[in-house]
This record gives C-alpha cells, sequence and structure tokens, in this order.
C-alpha cells in the first residue's frame, strides 16, 4: 500500500509541491509519474475530471467493488461513517528519538529484500531493541484496551495512546507515516483496518480493533488486539456475533503463530489461518497482510492471511507480523475517500490480531508479548 505526499518523479518536496494540482490535494490523491507533463513539469491538470485518471488509488480495492456486490448486506443497519478528527499532533521532545518520516511524511523505500538478523553474532543488540519496542508497544495496547469504554471517542484514545508513548520516551509509529494523521489506528465494527480517530462516541456493542506500534532506539514495535465496547449489552444476538468474532480471530494469530519454525514455508501461516476461518464460517481480509519490521516499519516479506502460493522459506533471524483480519461477511474491503480507511463492502464486522514474531534456530520468539 504505497501513498505519495510527494511526485514520484521530483527529487525534492519543494519542487514537488509546486506541481501538485489543487484538486488531487483537497482529495490526498498520491502523485504518480502520469502526474506531471512531458511537455512543462511545472503543469498538471487544475480540475480533478482531467487529474482522476492519472493517479492511481491510495489504496488498492478489491476484486469486488461495493457497487458490483451482490450479496447480502449483513452488517449493522447504522454503519460508522467519518466525524470530526482533531488537529495533528507532534512530538516535540528533542530527547525522544524519532523515525526520518517525522517531520516530512515521506517514507523512505525500504527494498524487496528479506532481512535477516544474526541471532547469535553481532544483531544481538538490534534484535533487543526491537523486543524493547514491541513490549512498549504491548503495554500501551493493553492500557488502550482497558480505556477503552461507551461514550469514549477514539480521538481520547488516539491522545491517550500518543502521551503513553512519548512519556517512555518513545515516539507513535503511524503519526505522519506517508502522512498518516494519527498515532494509533482505531478500527470499529465494519472498518477493518486504518481507522483514523474521530469524536464518534463508542457505543455499547461496538467491535473496536486498536493497532498501536511504537519507534524506541531506532526499531518499531507493532501489535493489535480487538475488544468489545460492554456497556450492558442490551443486544445478546449481537453480543454472541461479536464474541464468536473476536475469539475466532485471536484463535488464527495463534494458529499463524504455532506454525512458524525454521525451514517451514511463508505460506503456511496463511493456511494455518484460512483454515481457523473456514473452521468458524468466516472469511479472512485478503487486502494487506503482516509485514517485516525493524527500523522500518513495513518491509518485506509480505504475510498473507489466506492460501497462497508464496513460497519463502522461514529462516532463522526473520522478524515480521502476523496481523490476520476476520470478518463474519465478505472479505473484499472498500477505501473510504480519506484514502486510509477500510471497510467491508456488506458491514459486516470485522476483528483483527497481531504479534510481531522472530523466527529462532528452534522455533518461534514473540516479541509482543510483557
Amino acid at each position: 500500500k504505497e501513498m505519495y505526499r510527494f511526485c514520484a518523479t521530483m527529487t525534492t518536496p519543494r519542487t514537488a509541491a509546486s506541481v501538485q494540482a489543487k484538486s488531487c490535494m483537497r482529495r490526498l490523491m498520491p502523485y504518480s509519474k502520469k502526474c506531471v507533463q512531458q511537455q512543462n513539469r511545472t503543469k498538471v491538470s487544475k480540475t480533478y475530471s482531467g487529474a482522476k485518471t492519472r493517479h492511481r488509488p491510495m489504496v488498492r480495492l478489491s476484486s469486488q467493488p461495493r457497487e458490483k456486490f451482490k450479496g447480502k448486506r449483513i452488517g449493522n443497519p447504522f454503519p460508522i461513517y467519518p466525524h470530526e478528527v482533531s488537529d495533528q499532533m507532534i512530538v516535540s521532545d528533542p530527547t525522544i528519538c524519532v523515525p526520518i518520516y517525522a517531520r516530512t511524511g515521506i517514507v523512505p523505500e525500504a527494498g524487496k529484500d528479506v532481512k535477516i538478523f544474526d541471532i547469535d553474532g553481532c544483531d544481538k543488540d538490534r534484535i533487543k531493541r526491537i523486543r524493547e519496542a514491541c513490549r512498549l508497544a504491548k503495554r500501551v495496547l493493553n492500557a488502550a484496551c482497558d480505556f477503552a469504554a461507551p461514550g469514549i471517542s477514539t480521538d481520547d484514545i488516539d491522545v491517550f495512546v500518543h502521551h503513553l508513548i512519548t512519556e517512555a520516551g518513545g515516539y507513535p509509529s503511524p503519526l505522519n507515516y506517508h502522512g498518516y494523521p494519527k498515532s494509533v489506528c482505531c478500527s470499529v465494527n465494519e472498518v477493518a483496518c486504518h481507522g483514523i480517530p474521530d469524536k464518534r462516541p463508542l457505543q455499547d456493542g461496538d467491535v473496536l480493533s486498536i493497532d498501536v506500534a511504537s519507534y524506541l532506539n531506532g526499531f518499531h514495535g507493532d501489535t493489535c488486539a480487538t475488544v468489545i465496547i460492554d456497556g450492558g449489552f442490551e443486544d445478546h444476538e449481537l453480543f454472541e456475533r461479536a464474541s464468536h468474532l473476536v475469539s475466532s480471530a485471536k484463535e488464527a494469530l495463534s494458529a499463524g503463530i504455532e506454525v512458524c519454525r525454521p525451514g517451514g514455508c511463508l505460506s503456511d501461516i496463511g493456511e494455518a489461518v484460512h483454515a481457523v476461518a473456514d473452521a468458524r464460517g468466516l472469511q479472512s481480509v485478503r487486502d494487506g497482510g503482516g509485514h517485516g519490521i525493524h527500523s522500518h516499519l513495513h518491509c518485506a516479506p509480505l504475510v498473507k492471511h489466506f492460501r497462497n502460493r508464496d513460497k519463502i522459506e522461514l529462516l532463522p533471524g526473520m522478524i515480521f507480523t502476523i496481523e490476520p483480519i476476520l470478518t463474519e461477511g465478505h472479505f473484499a474491503l472498500n477505501t473510504w475517500k480519506n484514502g486510509w480507511t477500510c471497510a467491508t463492502i456488506d458491514f459486516g464486522l470485522t476483528a483483527q490480531f497481531e504479534e510481531t514474531v522472530l523466527v529462532t534456530n528452534d522455533g518461534v520468539d514473540v516479541f509482543t508479548l510483557e
């Protein structure tokens, strides 16, 4: 999922900003090479009707967009919609180590090669620092899950997470990553991932996924969990649906971790997750997936959570996340106009759990366990 603040054909932010189409800027459209005319690099299409065909979408849409979906709408009759979003916070403490994108929103290329750490040699200190970043993310995630309650907005959770991470000397990894405006992702009900925190108060029965990532001492840690907002639960049917979904997503994560071992195959993870989803009568979301993580928040390998043919051998020293998203309906997603938030096309509820793992010489080490 690539998104650019500046034109891919330009070398400096200042030069790139001068050729940005205002209509595309308002719609948070990313740049592409076709955005700049061949005759004059300082001219671009000034109307959206002319520019929309010159940009690729921020997030890849599923093969079945909503207008082509013929299935039954199974979710909430009153789906989630965008609410007021507060101003973006900043990390001004000069003692905190911040990632390179913290000021500009420009994320450097991570490369296509999978990073293999030397477990028993020179990378011991780096692995230790990644583990510390992961444990910080997990502590903050647990606190955020406890903080979530009816009447609390996801914007309140964002402020809560931001302060917890910065007080611990870390930086909230999502903040300004490719321009993302918040310090945490909060996805409610049919929103599968990348939900931008806003002023909407949480309600009894909401299914909330909180994705926390922290940057500490030069490395990232990433984790996620889903909670059910319990304010008494007058709708017992909804509670049973939500509980079944959340427990299944947690089981799918455990199944994916169990098959991680040296000499195994990356596709074993997708097979294990998909098998749990099938057994529970659910679907595993195809868009997105787990990812490598170290000094880059997202890098190779891409970990798919459905049956696939990615024949990549798991080797000692690989560090990546496993983060399946299960849904009670169709697995296809549509992306909101903000370019980030992805929701199910039939408004079915979703749940996600995530851990960061290291493949060791004899198995797997889960970094995001306290």
